[in-house]
């Protein structure tokens, strides 16, 4: 048996990596089953956030509820990966105030560019691993 590659991240590892991509995954459960869907976002203050539409089933069914959220980022040649995974609850944000200051810093909805909803996830868990150059880079930054 070989010995895994993968080693596990810090919480401080992970925000790092988060906030090098914009691109996840919202995974919901419902009556019928899971759902997963793909996001662009952006993290402001450890926090997942991002815009979709209210009229979605997904927007509906994620409203002050337990989400999951991934993202990851690898080399097409298998040398070095790593995936960050965190849970929390999606919320709307619903103060005007801070709705004007997230529209500027927010990335548009690919999907939706007129997309009316903004959701933040504020994780209770995240958690983190990794594999090959990505890994031994966060190492040496002391991360």
């Amino acid at each position: 048996m070989t010995a895994s590659r993968l080693r596990r991240l810090s919480a401080t590892q992970c925000f790092k990596l988060l906030r090098s991509v914009h691109v996840g995954r919202v995974g919901i459960s419902r009556p019928e089953g899971p759902l997963i869907q793909p996001v662009n976002f952006v993290l402001l203050d450890e926090r997942v956030v991002f815009r979709t539409v209210s009229s979605l089933k997904f927007g509906a069914a994620a409203a002050n509820a337990p989400v999951a959220f991934e993202t990851d980022d690898y080399a097409a040649d298998g040398s070095w990966g790593w995936s960050v995974l965190l849970t929390g609850v999606a919320e709307d944000v619903m103060d005007d105030a801070e709705r004007r200051q997230l529209r500027v810093a927010l990335l548009r909805s690919w999907a939706f560019p007129d997309a009316d909803r903004i959701v933040r996830i504020t994780p209770a868990t995240v958690t983190g691993r990794g594999f090959g150059h990505a890994v031994r880079a966060l190492a040496g930054t002391g991360m």
